[in-house]
């Protein structure tokens, strides 16, 4: 009997090889791993039940059934989340010179996010640490330097005030990375959290050397 040339690679002591008709298998002594020869018409007039067995593979040769059953780890379906005892927070370094605002500012909050792990957990502080330098040489598109406006209470009656962007910049520049980016975090109590991974600066110095930081380009 021919053997398809993909099960040929299955003679492995971890795939062993049985060659017995349907009635015959001995469910008790089913190893880790075994690949099956059942003849089609014996499977089909039999009802073959694997206790804590999954078919992972199928296929008809010249009236063969060929089909893989491999135990299932219950184990290793669990979803595991990260923690603070499990979350290891990088640091890196972005370089907002010519970069538009808003662009640059999703990219921030992706990181601080934490999505670009593949340990990343909605519910858990799981993002990198980010130093944002040349904040004063961030680049909007169109007439937002003069047309937007961004507004601000201070908390008394008759407290709310309206900025420019241009007049955000000649006094606090970092303040505009700094709101746009919270901007795009979740507004609760875990976006506060993540908010004090961003480090902002206007110009190229920054006391964050010594956490040797990476240079990060977008």
């Amino acid at each position: 009997m021919l053997v398809p040339h993909h099960l040929e690679r299955a003679r492995t002591i971890e795939d062993q090889i049985v060659m017995q008709p349907a009635a015959s298998f001995d469910y008790r002594t089913l190893g880790p791993r075994i690949s099956y020869y059942v003849p089609a018409k014996d499977f089909c007039k039999s009802s073959l039940h694997f206790p804590e067995q999954q078919i992972t593979f199928v296929s008809l040769f010249e009236g063969v059934l060929y089909f893989n059953s491999q135990k299932m780890d219950h184990n290793s379906y669990k979803t595991s989340y990260a923690n603070k005892a499990t979350v290891e927070k990088g640091w890196f370094v972005v370089d907002a010179n010519s970069q538009v605002l808003g662009r640059v500012a999703s990219q921030i909050a992706h990181i601080l996010r934490g999505k670009h792990k593949a340990s990343y957990s909605p519910h858990v502080d799981c993002g990198d640490n980010v130093i944002v330098i040349n904040a004063e040489k961030v680049r909007m598109t169109g007439k937002k330097w003069t047309d937007r406006v961004i507004f601000t209470h201070s908390g008394y009656p008759g407290g709310q005030r309206e900025h420019t962007p241009t007049l955000i910049r000649s006094k606090h520049p970092e303040r505009l990375i700094e709101h746009a980016v919270r901007g795009m975090l979740p507004k609760n109590r875990l976006g506060s959290e993540l908010y004090r991974s961003l480090h902002v600066y206007a110009g190229t110095e920054h006391p964050h050397t010594a956490q040797q930081p990476k240079e990060l380009k977008f």
